[in-house]
C-alpha cells in the first residue's frame, strides 16, 4: 500500500537557474552547517532552492541526501504562504550520522526567516 506523496511539490520549488540569485543583502543568514539567503517574490508562495557544492559532497548520493534533507525541513517547518524565496547552501557535509544535528542547525535558519517574512 502506498501513502500519498509527502515531497515538497514542484511549485514551492526555484527552477534551475532562475531565482538562484544569492548576493548578500539583508535577508542573509548562516551557521557552520548552512547558509540561507531569502528574497521576497510576488509569487504568493514560498519556494526553495537547495545548492550542494561538489567540494562539500563529491559524491552525487552525498548531495542528493543533503537536498532531500534540507527539503524535508522546508516542507515541515516553513509556511507556504510566506511569500519568499529561500536558497539554502550547504556548508558542511551531511550523511546518516550527521543529519539530526544538520536537521536542528537548519530548522534554526528557517525559524529566523519565518520571523522576518513580512519585513523583506
Amino acid at each position: 500500500m502506498r501513502l500519498g506523496r509527502q515531497g515538497l511539490p514542484r511549485y514551492r520549488r526555484i527552477g534551475r537557474r532562475e531565482g538562484f540569485d544569492l548576493a548578500p543583502g539583508p535577508g542573509v543568514s548562516s551557521n557552520e552547517w548552512f547558509v540561507v539567503y531569502a528574497r521576497p517574490n510576488r509569487l504568493g508562495v514560498s519556494r526553495l532552492g537547495v545548492t550542494v557544492p561538489k567540494r562539500v559532497a563529491p559524491r552525487a548520493n552525498a548531495r542528493n541526501f543533503a537536498k532531500r534533507l534540507v527539503r524535508e525541513g522546508f516542507r515541515r517547518s516553513f509556511p507556504a504562504a510566506c511569500a519568499v524565496n529561500v536558497v539554502v547552501r550547504v556548508r558542511k557535509r551531511l550523511d546518516r550520522n550527521t543529519a539530526q544535528q544538520g536537521a536542528e542547525a537548519l530548522a534554526r535558519l528557517l525559524r529566523g526567516v519565518q520571523e522576518k517574512c513580512g519585513k523583506y
